[in-house]
């Protein structure tokens, strides 16, 4: 073999050699690369379920009640504002629901709020009353004075302290706020079971202590009702959400109650069962001289038809023509209007009829002197 052969493969060695060093050097780095890739990875996950166990010590640390302020004065007046307290320095985009889930998560059930708003612009002032349904939870609510990590506050300015008591008071949350709702156009179809769900369902907070129903001089159910909350706050909530919402296919109407509206219920609340009591009846007015040729009719059922009520005045031979009286504002029918007859003696006849049985309600039948033949000519 040449020296020229003998040098080539000394070196093909030698290369061949160096190459499996470095392969094996490249795998041993590799090698490491991937173990300790491997406890990098075990170590964060290790790291990760630390936060995870220190985060859910802390939930559980922060769904407990802060530590129950023992002060006496503290707890006699949470106890005379019967659990209300009055909470300042919350933030402007605070809302009912975040406010109450909050305190609600820390101190325990929250039974009523009433937020403070600026009267001309109607802007929250970042305070309200807020009524526990017990008063340890009002008390650690006062606790909670200063809290820096309350995400619904300023940091810092929180403040919670005891509602003052107030004579006016009475039994209700709220001074001066009344408790029940005055709620019309109703549908005649509904029960108390529909109106408790309508209020659960939009007003949740809004708790319904008792519904009396309020029936007209026929003594018929008039689509009214006059509803108390629990607390004046809830009544409150009851209007602003539930005003204008459709109920049963109708346009609920809420509004807070006065005396007036308290005219007219029925006796123990129960809302009339479809039949005819022993009814009043409006008597009839002096006959106009000379007789007249229109009758007012009122109390009638909502769903009435020309048809029906021409054929309950006597058919078409002697009624000449029907109008309905509707509200201006919505063109809804009033239950009332004015029947013209052919003559005089119709009319005569067609009043004895006062307060017969019409329809399923008793209907009111009167002389009219202000509506002639040419108020129905336009």
């Amino acid at each position: 073999m040449e020296p020229v052969a003998v040098e080539d493969n000394k070196k093909k060695k030698k290369n061949k050699k160096e190459k499996k060093k470095k392969e094996k050097k490249e795998k041993k780095v590799k090698k490491e690369k991937k173990e300790k890739k491997k406890k990098d990875k075990k170590h964060k996950k290790e790291k990760k379920r630390d936060r995870t166990e220190a985060h859910l010590d802390d939930s559980f640390a922060n769904n407990k009640r802060p530590k129950l302020n023992q002060d006496p004065a503290v707890v006699e007046q949470c106890t005379a504002s019967c659990g209300k307290v009055f909470i300042a320095g919350l933030k402007q985009d605070a809302t009912d629901s975040s406010v109450c889930d909050y305190f609600e998560k820390k101190c325990g059930t929250v039974d009523d709020t009433y937020w403070l708003t600026d009267r001309k612009t109607g802007v929250f002032r970042g305070s309200g009353f807020m009524t526990f349904e017990d008063i340890e939870c009002a008390v650690s609510a006062c606790g909670m004075t200063g809290s820096s990590d309350c995400p619904v506050a300023d940091n810092g300015a929180l403040s919670v302290v005891p509602a003052r008591p107030m004579a006016s008071w009475k039994g209700t949350m709220h001074s001066g706020k009344t408790t029940k709702v005055f709620v019309k156009n109703m549908s005649y179809d509904i029960t108390e079971k529909d109106l408790n769900e309508f209020f659960a369902t939009h007003a949740p907070r809004a708790k319904v202590h008792s519904v009396q129903w309020r029936e007209d001089d026929g003594g018929n159910f008039d689509g009214t009702a006059l509803v108390e909350f629990t607390s004046a706050g809830g009544a409150s909530l009851a209007i602003d959400s539930c005003h204008g919402v459709e109920c049963l296919g109708r346009a609920m109407t809420c509004k807070p109650a006065t005396a007036r509206m308290a005219q007219g219920i029925t006796v123990d609340g129960k809302k009339p069962a479809g039949e005819n009591k022993a009814l009043k009846i409006k008597p009839l007015s002096e006959r106009p001289e000379g007789g007249t040729t229109v009758c007012f009719v009122g109390n009638l059922p909502f769903k009435v038809t020309d048809e029906e009520m021409t054929a309950f005045a006597g058919g078409e031979e002697v009624v000449k023509q029907i109008r309905w009286l509707e509200f201006e504002d919505t063109g809804k029918f009033k239950g009332c209007g004015f029947v013209e007859f052919h003559d005089i003696e119709s009319v005569d006849h067609f009043v004895t009829l006062n307060g017969k049985d019409f329809g399923g309600r008793n209907i009111q039948v009167d002389y009219s002197t202000k509506k002639t033949s040419a108020d129905y000519d336009d």
